[in-house]
């Protein structure tokens, strides 16, 4: 190797040893969409792009699911396409009145992903609780384009927290999380989110995404204490899963409590422990968890505050999940405390840099306009 290149691979390597870069994956126009929020996915695709599906609040009409794309590892990013939902869409969907959201990637082989959202009915301008539909589209090639829209059976009336991406395991199945609510199931609808009662656990495909079945349930009677938010809901909902080296599941919930909880299942999502509080201090939150390429490391992104959606942290188990280091704040980082960031989602390049994107309220922008922000960093940066 000549001193050029020596030097070269010294410079890669300390840049990579400093990495932390910010910025914006998307801002809504503000004439047709007021906020872009509630990302529920962030994948590598086959090809090598990184594909981003969050919600798109509109100023008139119900909301979409849409998708961003990125080239140079999360750089720069391509304008937003919608995938569920809007006037392109509504004789696939169906019904032109139904808001979606939640929207989460499975990533099935290398042509085949797929994406999947849930629904909501609007009547007179206001959200009908008592149940949700639930929808898929399918990419053949590795998520360049996607086929038409098709609604899928579920079990439950009221799918919801589909808002992480799925994966295999190695077992061969894939696995994405989601929760249903109890309060719909016996058809006395919650009047708002701070008034359901949520279950959680994993759907289940067996058939490279054809059909999914309902693995075990979780719930926990989880105590609303005085600083809970009014919109807090009870029970668990919005699951972050991942699958550690030992082919355990390990879920965080976002709770009505000031911690996520957490359980571990020993076999593939059938049954879980009951939950417990874990040592991740947040409110009403959902985390995002993603296992590191090269050990048994676990990322979890999560908002490290006791009562609000601020202070977006990261931190890194190097046992498992039992524990987790001090946090490093990710954003914001000039004011850890306001304003809102919330419902992270994160992959990993092949060179180990990690991407996340979250939804980012911006006071600049009219009406503090939702925006999708962007880090990039090493792990070095998180101090492991």
């Amino acid at each position: 190797m000549d001193a050029d290149a020596a030097k070269g691979d010294i410079m890669s390597a300390h840049m990579q040893a400093s990495l932390y870069e910010s910025g914006i994956a998307a801002q809504p126009d503000g004439v047709v969409d007021q906020h872009y929020c509630y990302p529920g996915s962030l994948v590598l695709l086959p090809a090598g792009k990184l594909m981003a599906v969050f919600t798109a609040q509109c100023k008139a009409g119900p909301s979409r699911a849409v998708g961003i794309y990125s080239a140079d590892g999360g750089r720069t990013w391509s304008p937003p396409v919608t995938l569920f939902g809007g006037p392109e869409l509504c004789d696939s969907s169906i019904d032109p009145g139904e808001a979606y959201g939640d929207p989460n990637l499975v990533i099935v082989n290398d042509r085949r992903v797929m994406l999947f959202c849930v629904s909501l009915r609007h009547v007179q301008g206001a959200l009908d609780l008592s149940r949700t539909r639930f929808w898929r589209r399918i990419s053949e090639d590795g998520g360049e384009t996607f086929g038409p829209v098709e609604e899928l059976p579920r079990h439950r009336r009221y799918y919801v927290g589909t808002v992480h991406a799925g994966m295999r395991l190695r077992n061969g199945a894939l696995v994405m999380g989601y929760s249903w609510d109890m309060r719909a199931e016996n058809r006395d609808p919650a009047d708002g989110e701070g008034a359901m009662d949520l279950v959680c656990g994993v759907l289940i495909s067996r058939d490279e995404g054809l059909t999914w079945q309902p693995g075990g349930d979780l719930h926990a009677r989880v105590s609303r204490g005085a600083q809970a938010l009014k919109h807090a809901t009870n029970g668990l909902d919005e699951p972050a899963v991942v699958e550690l080296a030992n082919g355990d599941l390990f879920m965080l919930a976002r709770t009505c409590d000031s911690k996520l909880w957490q359980s571990f299942s020993h076999d593939a999502g059938q049954t879980w422990e009951p939950a417990t509080p874990s040592a991740l201090v947040s409110h009403n939150c959902p985390a995002t968890l993603l296992r590191l390429a090269g050990d048994d490391a676990v990322l979890v992104i999560y908002n490290n505050h006791p009562q609000q959606r601020v202070r977006l942290s990261a931190s890194v188990s190097t046992d498992r999940c039992r524990t987790w280091p001090d946090p490093r704040l990710l954003a914001p980082l000039d004011d850890p405390d306001q304003p809102e960031v919330s419902y992270p989602a994160a992959c990993q390049l092949p060179d180990g840099t990690i991407v996340a994107v979250f939804g980012r309220i911006e006071r600049s922008k009219p009406d503090a306009m939702f925006v999708i922000g962007c880090v990039r960093f090493s792990r070095t940066y998180l101090g492991t």
